[in-house]
């Protein structure tokens, strides 16, 4: 084993490449390499040491999976300078687009050397301001069916306000990729949440009640069908504000808000507005911060600062509708035990098939005895909340992102993660994907289709097969 891994270090460090030779016999190394391309090679089972200048990391090999959990940073450190919230970075909502990318918004204007206001895209490689980037804080982001971005917040517009170049668009504004595009003006109150329809098409919920241009009355929330906005809200929103909406894959829009506004949904097929009751008459009003749909069962989950609510007991911040019984669950242990504090936002995570969320919670209780710290973010197998790792240290999580290669971010306002300094955004990684960060490169381990690729913001690349 020590001959198979110094001839796989010794190879991988040569500058030209080796000649090629026959196709080796199963459990055997077979080194087919090229310079500054695509390195490859077969690798029989085991623990690989791989040394590539001052880059140095290991590979447990075991189907490509291992149980190690780990917290990690990109490159460059976000930050907001220049004002009285030096360094006071919150990163409120991301998003990957079709093509991988990831968008972050929240309230910073730097990363690294790069000035970037509110708003920045992760290629994979480097990060991109969007131009002049959005006046004011960004509290989330959609991706509609051609790739666009929507960035909903309390914000002006795009630059600096009355200044050459500035694209006023109130509260929410799209990018095309090359430019940001004003939406009828934008709407003249906050947005705080933006769903996808099945058709690809953008809607909106917030505080506002009129779009600024054509000053169409709309009553906090709002459909974006190309041109205008359209109304889809009811009287019943009236005085309340809309913190969060999930859409299902039958266009059912649910939505959760401000203290006093019911859970309902609304059928955008029907145009029917329903409130989530129970066989008890219970209606869930309190606030909720956070909403998704269970892609199994298609139940909405709200999470937000939730407590008992009628016959409904033992709530710790977290719970769901079943739509087959019509009954509220709270989302706690066998045992009752559950978040202590508010929840910020849910996700399902497709790499782990676990649902997510953030907040501010830091362990898990069942209204008196307290266990299982959770440091601001935990995951839910469907029976039983667990940490992520060694968790968030700092104020709360609001946002996560799955990136292509299945590693987790996660966003908020915080420092980081037990001894890794990061201001506002990590990256969390297990099974599959493992991620290093070590002298100003980013080092990513992705399995895809079998193999492990490893790959740099450099020109090299290696690529480790696994034997059939």
């Amino acid at each position: 084993m020590d001959k198979i891994i110094k001839k796989l270090i010794g190879s991988l460090d040569k500058k030209k490449s080796p000649k090629t030779k026959k196709s080796p016999k199963k459990n055997k190394v077979k080194l087919d390499l090229t310079v500054k391309e695509i390195r490859k090679c077969n690798t029989v089972l085991g623990n690989y040491q791989i040394k590539k200048d001052t880059f140095t990391t290991f590979i447990k090999k075991s189907n490509f999976s291992n149980n190690t959990s780990i917290y990690t940073k990109f490159p460059e450190n976000i930050d907001q300078v220049g004002d009285y919230r030096d360094n006071q970075v919150e990163i409120k909502a991301m998003i990957v687009d079709k093509l991988g990318r990831l968008y972050i918004g929240g309230d910073f204007n730097k990363i690294g050397n790069l000035v970037c206001n509110n708003v920045a895209m992760w290629d994979g490689l480097k990060w991109s301001s969007l131009i002049n980037g959005l006046s004011s804080q960004v509290t989330c982001l959609g991706i509609d069916s051609n790739n666009n971005l929507f960035a909903g917040g309390s914000f002006e517009g795009s630059g600096n306000y009355n200044q050459p170049g500035f694209i006023y668009s109130k509260n929410v504004i799209k990018w095309d990729g090359t430019k940001w595009v004003p939406l009828d003006a934008g709407v003249n109150y906050n947005v705080n949440t933006i769903g996808t329809l099945s058709n690809g098409k953008i809607v909106i919920g917030g505080a506002f009640d009129k779009s600024i241009g054509s000053e169409t009355p709309l009553q906090k929330i709002a459909m974006w069908d190309g041109t205008n906005w359209i109304n889809l809200g009811a009287e019943f929103l009236y005085d309340k504000s809309i913190y969060s909406l999930a859409i299902d894959p039958t266009n059912k829009i649910y939505i959760g808000g401000s203290f006093g506004l019911p859970a309902s949904v609304l059928d955008y097929n029907t145009k029917v507005w329903t409130t989530l009751i129970d066989g008890s008459n219970n209606t869930m009003d309190q606030i909720a911060n956070a909403l998704m749909i269970d892609p199994i069962t298609l139940n909405p989950i709200f999470g937000g600062i939730i407590g008992d609510f009628g016959t409904v007991t033992q709530v710790h911040n977290v719970i769901q509708f079943d739509l087959v019984t019509n009954t509220w669950i709270p989302l706690n242990n066998p045992d009752g035990y559950g978040l202590n504090s508010q929840c910020f936002t849910l996700k399902y995570d497709k790499t782990n098939k676990k649902i997510l969320a953030g907040g501010t919670f830091s362990y898990l209780t069942n209204g008196g005895d307290i266990i299982t710290p959770l440091s601001r973010v935990a995951s839910w197998d469907g029976t039983f909340w667990s940490p992520l790792g060694s968790g968030i240290n700092g104020s709360y999580v609001q946002s996560f992102a799955n990136l292509a290669d299945g590693s987790l971010c996660i966003g908020g306002s915080f420092l980081g993660s037990n001894n890794l300094w990061s201001n506002g955004l990590v990256v969390y990684t297990k099974d599959y994907v493992n991620i290093v960060y070590k002298n100003d490169i980013l080092y990513t381990l992705t399995n895809l289709n079998r193999s492990i690729t490893i790959s740099t913001n450099c020109k090299d690349k290696y690529v480790f097969q696994e034997l059939i």
